[in-house]
C-alpha cells in the first residue's frame, strides 16, 4: 500500500495534479468533522472530479438532536459548490446520509446524486465506487440501536481522544488514534471489519467488477483481498485519509496532518453561539448551506 506524506510542503504551494479524488465519511454536523483539515487537503490537489463516497453530513447526529455544526462545515460545503461548478462531483449517498436517496438519480449541472458509480480508470479498469453500507447486515438491522446508543458512545469516545491527544501534544508527541487501536487491538471490531471487507468482495465479485472502492467503515487500504483490488477511502474524523488516481492510473492513499490544538476561533465561536440557541433553531443552519448548494449551482 502506497502512502503520500502530506505533512510535506509543497514547493511554491502547487496544486498537485491527479486524475481523481476520493473521500467519505466527514460526517459534518458533528464535533468530530475535521473540516478545516479537507479544505486543507483540497487546496493541494488539481484534480478532474471528485467523488465523495458517503456520509458528508450525518444526519443521524442532526435527527437526535445531537447535531454540532461548526462555521468550518459551512465552508466546506461552500467549497465543494465551488468546485461543482467547475468540474464533476459525485456525490455518493451513505447511511448517514441516506435520507438523501430520495433524490436519486439527481443532476444538477456538475453535481450527480448517486447510490453508486462505475469509475473508469485511466488503466481501462471499471472501478465499482459505493459507500458500502449495503453489504453492512448488522448494521443495516440494528439501525436504531446503532444511530442512538452508539452515537453517544462515539461522542464519549472521541472527546476522550480529543483530551488524551491534547495533552500529547503539549508533550509534542503526535496525534494517536484511540478508535484505531481500538479496532485493530479488539478481536470482534477487527473480525467485523473483516467481515465487512469480504463482503464487499463477494458483492463486487457477484457483479464481475476486478475492483472495487468504498468507504464507511473509517478505515483507509488498498489491498488485494481474494482475487480483488480493494479500496477504502477512509474517513475524515480519525484519520483525515483520502485516496487518488494519479495521472497515470495508480491508486493511493493520502492523509492530511490532523490539527490537535483547539479549534480555529471562528469555530469556537459558532459552538458557543449554537448552545444558546434551542437545538430546533440550530437544525436550519444545515438547512441553508444545502439551500445554498443547489441555489449557487442553479444560479
Amino acid at each position: 500500500m502506497q502512502e503520500l506524506n502530506q505533512g510535506l510542503r509543497m514547493q511554491q504551494m502547487e496544486r498537485f495534479p491527479v486524475r481523481a479524488l476520493f473521500i467519505s465519511d466527514i460526517h459534518l454536523g458533528t464535533r468530530g468533522a475535521k473540516a478545516n483539515e479537507l479544505l486543507s487537503l483540497l487546496s493541494k490537489y488539481e484534480f478532474e472530479m471528485l467523488y465523495i463516497v458517503g456520509d458528508l453530513i450525518d444526519l443521524w447526529q442532526i435527527n437526535a438532536r445531537r447535531m454540532n455544526w461548526r462555521r468550518s462545515h459551512t465552508k466546506l460545503v461552500e467549497r465543494l459548490v465551488s468546485i461543482s461548478k467547475q468540474k464533476p462531483v459525485y456525490y455518493v449517498i451513505g447511511n448517514h446520509d441516506e435520507e438523501f436517496r430520495s433524490f436519486v438519480p439527481l443532476d444538477l449541472f456538475n453535481l450527480h446524486f448517486v447510490n453508486k458509480r462505475v469509475h473508469r480508470t485511466l488503466k481501462g479498469e471499471n472501478l465499482l465506487v459505493f459507500h458500502g453500507d449495503i453489504v453492512d447486515i448488522y448494521m443495516r438491522k440494528n439501525y436504531r440501536l446503532l444511530s442512538n446508543i452508539g452515537g453517544r458512545f462515539y461522542d464519549l469516545l472521541l472527546g476522550f481522544s480529543w483530551l488524551m491527544n491534547r495533552t500529547r501534544a503539549a508533550l509534542n508527541k503526535p496525534y494517536w488514534s484511540l478508535s484505531n487501536y481500538i479496532k485493530t487491538h479488539t478481536k470482534n471490531i477487527s473480525r467485523i471489519v473483516q467481515r465487512f471487507e469480504n463482503s464487499i468482495v463477494r458483492y463486487a465479485k457477484q457483479r464481475q467488477f476486478s475492483h472495487v472502492l468504498c468507504g464507511h467503515v473509517h478505515h483507509p487500504d488498498i489491498r488485494e483481498i481474494n482475487g480483488i483490488q480493494y479500496m477504502n477511502t477512509g474517513d475524515w474524523v480519525e484519520n483525515c485519509s483520502a485516496i487518488i488516481e494519479d495521472l497515470e492510473g495508480n491508486f493511493s492513499i493520502v492523509r492530511e496532518e490532523i490539527q490537535i490544538g483547539r479549534p480555529a476561533e471562528g469555530d469556537v465561536e459558532s459552538e458557543a453561539a449554537g448552545r444558546q440557541k434551542s437545538r430546533a433553531e440550530k437544525r436550519p443552519d444545515i438547512l441553508s448551506s444545502l439551500i445554498l448548494l443547489i441555489s449557487q449551482l442553479s444560479s
